[in-house]
Parts: structure tokens; C-alpha cells; sequence
């Protein structure tokens, strides 16, 4: 699975549309059409898009395949802190 079709399945879940992704990450909309179509780019800008999407940069820039559990996310992403504190607090209260 290519960095494009990633960002592609991951706009779709989550009902964003590159536009949106653009501005989150601070980057042109060219910038972003480029990338979801296959093309390269900078390294600062594949940085920003990783950041905006909440995501493990590995992950994303790699040909892996999509994860069953769902796309590797980065360390310091708000859904995996509650996932994690989720997970410690029913470890605890059950």
C-alpha cells in the first residue's frame, strides 16, 4: 500500500477531505495532491502530513500493508493517550 492510498483510506475514515489535511499540516493543497497521487516530496513536508494525521511515520512512508488493528499511530497522538489510559484504568477498576 502506497504513502498516497494511506492518506487516502485515512481522510476517508475519518471524513476529511485533503483540503482540511492541507491546513492542519501547513502546507499547500498542490503539496497534498501530489503525495496522494504517488509523487515524492520534501522531507519537512511528509513530516507535517505524518504530524497532521496523527500517525507513525514509519508506518505511513512505508509500502506495509493496513494494519486489521488499524493504522499505526505516532507515540504522542491524542487517540493512542486515551487509548492508553483507557487500557491502565480498566486494568485497575476491574
Amino acid at each position: 500500500m502506497t504513502p498516497g492510498e494511506k492518506i487516502k483510506r485515512l481522510l476517508s475514515d475519518a471524513r476529511r477531505s485533503t483540503s482540511w489535511l492541507a491546513r492542519r499540516a501547513g502546507v499547500s493543497g498542490t503539496a497534498i495532491g501530489r503525495v496522494v497521487k504517488g509523487g515524492s516530496t520534501a522531507v519537512e513536508i511528509a513530516l507535517r502530513i505524518t504530524d497532521a494525521l496523527c500517525v507513525d511515520v514509519r508506518w505511513l512512508w512505508s509500502d506495509a500493508d493496513w494494519p486489521e488493528a488499524g493504522p499505526v499511530q505516532s507515540a504522542d497522538s491524542p487517540r493512542r493517550i486515551v487509548k492508553t489510559v483507557t487500557t491502565v484504568t480498566e486494568t485497575y477498576f476491574e
